[in-house]
């Protein structure tokens, strides 16, 4: 098994024995929105799994003033779905988006793109969950775009194993602290 592998079958594990506080909730969606400034009007998120940072509330804020854009599986790829109101169980038991399904480059207007995260380096590189579905869009998306990972605190690591095609993020948001990737 790679390391890239056992590191994720690890945190897995850990993740299934967390709870995590409406407090924490809370941190997770504070942080995140003051990251944006007035004139991020667009924004992608993803819906969290049980075992993910929550997303709920975070969705919930950013639904108040701004688009949000939620992405759905497609063969390989994302497709996104503007300010969606209708949700159905899809890939990997995953809430996804009912709605005009269309790819990223579709939304010139996304100006920061909220991420999953099993794990991240201070160097802004993130392990996902091995789906490469986010990798595949990091390396098509402008790179003037926001991109913050959602993780928790114990899963910033010095480093992590990487590939050269990993992309990195500008901001690991953690329930309690903001990094800013320089």
């Amino acid at each position: 098994m790679s390391s890239k592998a056992n590191l994720r079958a690890e945190l897995t594990q850990i993740r299934k024995t967390r709870n995590v506080s409406s407090t924490e909730a809370e941190q997770f969606a504070s942080f995140t929105v003051s990251l944006l400034t007035e004139k991020m009007l667009d924004v992608a998120v993803y819906h969290a799994t049980a075992i993910e940072p929550p997303t709920s509330l975070l969705i919930n804020e950013l639904s108040k003033n701004r688009n949000v854009y939620l992405p759905k599986v497609s063969k390989s790829d994302l497709v996104w779905v503007k300010n969606p109101l209708e949700f159905n169980k899809g890939a990997f038991n995953i809430l996804e988006p009912v709605g005009e399904e269309l790819s990223f480059e579709n939304y010139p207007e996304i100006n920061a793109l909220i991420l999953p995260a099993l794990a991240a380096d201070k160097k802004g590189l993130r392990l996902g969950k091995g789906g490469g579905y986010y990798d595949r869009l990091l390396s098509k998306i402008n790179p003037q775009i926001i991109k913050i990972a959602l993780l928790f605190d114990h899963e910033i690591f010095e480093e992590i194993p990487t590939e050269p095609h990993d992309k990195k993020v500008d901001y690991l948001v953690t329930e309690k602290r903001i990094i800013k990737i320089s």
